[in-house]
């Protein structure tokens, strides 16, 4: 009998997966996740994308298992010592700052009153219209992402926080005479005409202008500056880290699919869902549920 009992146990949460996964580390750790774009036809989907309906089940899936969408606000107060995260903490963020956002998830946000973080490339808003984007190689046209004025409104609405996502670093640089490319953020830029590759100093300061750039670009369109510095691509090196800092960024956001912890403000990690995967699939990759034991034993 006993045995029977301490198997029951261990089985418990396989048999209960809506039991909340306890969150640990006093209330600091949470899950994020990182969406792009949103469409309505799966055949419409790039890489990137989620469809509308994709995004329904899983805002449903968090209502139905009892999550709680939290803001950077909340985010940042845990980390500081302040109120604790719920056990079953996810923040939403989505990155580039498509049209979607706007057409699509805005209006889910405030269907379901949950909070988001916007991440906007500021060189690709300041295009005007008709233009094109360089859209990680691929050009767009401008209309498919958000406007200044939109984004006003949907910061207004107290659910939607606008963070950076650098001025023009979402791009590769060279970084040897191969002609190999790496993130700009990431990369010691590589100059072909001359041969030499970029110091430490050199690369800090790129960034840092950029970020700088970004930071008062979405202050002036919106009235505050971000403090939030999602990386493009994820990468960065430890100067771009410290050049984030000196910008004025107390936050930033990367694309490691880990669990998050508020108490590293500057490393807070994400899961990126690509070809829009079903919802099980998310799960999982988010770790929703609790891990199982390997081996029971009986007593």
């Amino acid at each position: 009998m006993r045995g029977l009992l301490l198997l029951l146990v261990l089985l418990l949460p396989l048999l209960h997966p809506g039991l909340p996964a306890r969150a640990g580390a006093g209330g600091t750790r949470f899950v994020a996740i990182a969406f792009h774009d949103v469409v309505d036809r799966r055949e419409d989907r790039a890489e990137d994308a989620v469809t509308t309906q994709s995004l329904v089940a899983f805002l449903d899936l968090l209502v139905a298992e009892g999550w709680t969408a939290v803001s950077l606000d909340e985010v940042a107060a845990a980390g500081a010592g302040g109120p604790p995260l719920p056990d079953k903490a996810i923040l939403l963020t989505f990155d580039d700052g498509h049209r979607s956002f706007h057409e699509r998830v805005y209006p889910l946000l405030l269907a379901y009153r949950m909070p988001a973080v916007l991440a906007l490339v500021t060189s690709w808003l300041d295009v005007p219209p008709g233009g094109t984007v360089d859209y990680g190689g691929q050009p767009r046209a401008r209309e498919q992402f958000v406007t200044w004025a939109e984004v006003r409104r949907m910061q207004a609405s107290g659910l939607v926080e606008i963070a950076s996502h650098s001025h023009d670093l979402h791009r590769v640089l060279p970084m040897n005479r191969k002609g190999n490319t790496a993130p700009a953020a990431r990369t010691w830029a590589f100059d072909p005409a001359t041969g030499t590759r970029e110091t430490d100093a050199a690369h800090a300061a790129r960034v840092r202008a950029d970020l700088v750039r970004s930071r008062a670009r979405i202050a002036a369109e919106t009235g505050r500056a971000p403090r939030a510095l999602v990386w493009p691509f994820g990468r960065f090196s430890g100067p771009a880290l410290t050049a984030a800092r000196d910008a004025g960024f107390t936050l930033a956001l990367t694309l490691e699919p880990e669990a998050a912890d508020a108490r590293t403000p500057l490393a807070l990690h994400r899961y990126y869902p690509t070809r829009d995967p079903d919802l099980g699939t998310i799960m999982f990759n988010l770790g929703f549920r609790p891990p199982v034991a390997e081996t029971v034993r009986l007593a």
